[in-house]
């Protein structure tokens, strides 16, 4: 009697439990960690250009991009959707006017595999220098 009572238990989890295996697998290049270096203030805007490249076997969207500070900016492609194999572009620009000493800004990109978003982070460091 307890055998095919644990059996429907388990046919019941079974069918109403949904397994998922997707999952946002990220290359970053060339690297998630930008070091600028010396930056003069009157240099202007640093920009960076980074691809994310899907290595893994399930396509994934990007969500949104943003910033921890205004005087970083994010550009992407919301909504975009990378299959295994391709890849997304990403701008980030960090402005030096008006900051002097080390820095450290970071920069999250949401992805998504449809289920559950992953939080990418980048980071630009670096040191302004008053002109």
């Amino acid at each position: 009697m307890r055998l095919p009572a644990l059996l429907y238990i388990i046919s019941l989890w079974a069918t109403t439990t949904e397994l998922s295996f997707a999952q946002v697998e990220a290359a970053w290049s060339p690297s998630q960690q930008q070091e600028l270096g010396y930056v003069a203030e009157d240099q202007g805007v640093q920009q960076r250009r980074l691809v994310v490249r899907n290595r893994g076997t399930y396509s994934w969207q990007i969500v949104r991009g943003y910033t921890s500070c205004g005087c970083t900016q994010v550009e992407l492609q919301q909504g975009q959707v990378v299959r295994p194999g391709d890849s997304a572009q990403v701008v980030v620009r960090f402005d030096p006017m008006g900051k002097a000493g080390p820095f450290r800004e970071v920069v999250t990109v949401q992805l998504t595999d449809g289920e559950s978003i992953t939080n990418e982070t980048l980071t630009l460091t670096g040191e302004v220098r008053r002109s």
